[in-house]
């Protein structure tokens, strides 16, 4: 049983083909996924999504590319989503230092606001942190957090390692797979027992399929490939490991 810590199946991309997808999704072995909202109005498309399977559930939360749109009073709006029984966790919420598509200082109090509810509702949190790992690293810490996910890690092999080190996941998306060996180097270098499977679909299809769109049946290429990087761990161990986690992180058992 396979897990996809980080998808966008609300986006539309899938809407034309929504229960194809989760079917074969489901055939792939993969029988959890997390949908993750960028805003209050994605934060709500998640919702519904996840309403409509058993096996879909979401987070809510603003991406730092859309910091600048949050309006007055956003905090409340999504406390409320937050006490949905599906939503499992406050994202994809974090740090963009790459495209800066929100100024620097709206994207770090939304951050920390973010964090702060976090905590106060004892929710887990998933991480973007392109270009600021290190920074979204010391502020999570700072807010005394114990269950983050940071999604997508593409940072230094040191911060990837304090970030494990520190009891947080990181999440291996279909980047692993490509030509570029670079980051198959870098997650060769992490723990396997801290890391867990995301496609970030409909982006960053693994090969074979990459160019086209993602999906999360792909989680099970991912996987593939984490084994090959790990002698000793098989993908059933990885697998087995990865399902502990989303028990214990992140999804209602």
């Amino acid at each position: 049983m396979l897990v996809d810590f980080h998808a966008h199946l609300h986006y539309p991309d899938f809407q034309s083909d929504l229960e194809q997808v989760i079917e074969g999704a489901y055939h792939a072995g993969v029988t959890r996924i997390l949908t993750a909202g960028t805003d209050m109005v994605s934060s709500e498309a998640a919702r519904v999504v996840a309403e409509r399977f058993p096996g879909v559930f979401f987070a809510a939360g603003f991406h730092p590319h859309d910091a600048d749109q949050a309006k007055p009073g956003y905090l409340k709006e999504l406390e409320s989503l937050l006490g949905h029984p599906k939503c499992v966790a406050i994202g994809e919420i974090g740090l963009d230092f790459h495209y800066d598509r929100s100024p620097r200082e709206i994207q770090e109090r939304l951050f920390r606001e973010e964090l702060d509810l976090a905590k106060s509702l004892d929710k887990p949190v998933i991480i973007h942190s392109r270009l600021a790992e290190e920074q979204a690293l010391e502020m999570t810490l700072a807010c005394g957090l114990k269950r983050a996910l940071f999604h997508c890690f593409t940072g230094k092999l040191d911060t990837g390692r304090a970030i494990q080190a520190a009891g947080f996941l990181i999440g291996v998306t279909g980047i692993v797979t490509f030509n570029n060996p670079s980051n198959a180097e870098l997650v060769a270098g992490l723990d396997p027992e801290k890391l867990v499977t995301e496609t970030d679909c409909p982006f960053l299809a693994p090969k074979p399929f990459r160019g086209k769109r993602c999906e999360p049946a792909h989680a099970a290429l991912v996987l593939q490939k984490l084994a090959g990087l790990f002698p000793g761990w098989s993908a059933e161990r990885l697998a087995d490991n990865i399902r502990r986690h989303s028990d214990r992180f992140i999804f209602p058992v």
